[in-house]
């Protein structure tokens, strides 16, 4: 017994002095193309409304990875087209680290050519109804008279943009049919909460993505509970078996 209350001291002891960051990660987590099929807010009124995807192409969901200290590392969204459009192209990533329904980066892949580093700025945008002027929409990128979802958000105009504050290396997008995936990775990886949301779609805004996530990295206070809980535990089971005097 005096073994195991050592060794539970020592667990308590190292869960205190280790920062977050060594303690854990990185983790994985992952997120569908789920409903609302169009932002809260940005259903135009017509059928598209009960639409998931209108045409091509199809976000059909994706994975990422957080580092132990919570910051996000890359993404990968899934998605597949039915026909080869090459007027098709991706939009901006948005990013709301705190699910407070307020984008606070974005990546700006709007219009991108192909793979390469784009920039990572700070954003303050409400998702519907404060700023809404901020956004690129997708009826200013040439589709008019085509089928897409009209007036929905696909990226932010240059005066919403901040100072950058990183890179992103972007894999590019193709307009082949068929299933293909997009990477993001953060060469300046981005502070979590405990919850974020982020967002994309193409510049047609024919399926939009939009997810909320738990992150998946434990919190320190967390850690610390359980380690005290353990070492509670331990002082409990010495009592009990402590001979009495």
């Amino acid at each position: 017994m005096k073994r195991l209350f050592g060794t539970l001291t020592i667990i308590l002891a190292l869960g205190i002095l280790i920062p977050p960051q060594a303690s854990a990660g990185p983790f994985t987590f992952s997120f569908s193309d789920a409903q609302p099929n169009y932002w809260p807010g940005w259903g135009n009124g017509t059928g598209d409304d009960s639409k998931d995807h209108i045409g091509t192409p199809n976000l059909i969901g994706g994975t990422g990875v957080i580092s132990g200290g919570g910051y996000l590392l890359s993404l990968n969204i899934n998605y597949s087209h039915s026909a080869q459009i090459t007027s098709i192209k991706p939009g901006d990533l948005f990013l709301d680290v705190d699910a407070d329904s307020e984008w606070d980066f974005i990546v700006r892949t709007l219009n991108a050519n192909g793979s390469g580093n784009y920039g990572l700025y700070p954003v303050s945008i409400q998702l519907k109804g404060v700023n809404d002027s901020l956004y690129s929409l997708s009826n200013e990128h040439g589709w008019s008279g085509m089928n897409y979802r009209q007036d929905h958000p696909v990226g932010v105009k240059d005066n919403a943009l901040g100072t950058q504050t990183g890179w992103v290396s972007f894999s590019g997008w193709t307009t082949n049919t068929g299933s293909h995936q997009v990477v993001f990775e953060f060469l300046n990886p981005v502070l979590l909460g405990s919850e974020f949301a982020l967002g994309w779609g193409p510049n047609c805004a024919n399926d939009m993505l939009l997810a909320r996530i738990d992150n998946p990295v434990p919190e320190p206070g967390t850690l610390l509970l359980l380690g005290a809980g353990l070492f509670g535990i331990a002082i409990f089971a010495r009592k009990r078996l402590s001979p009495k005097s």
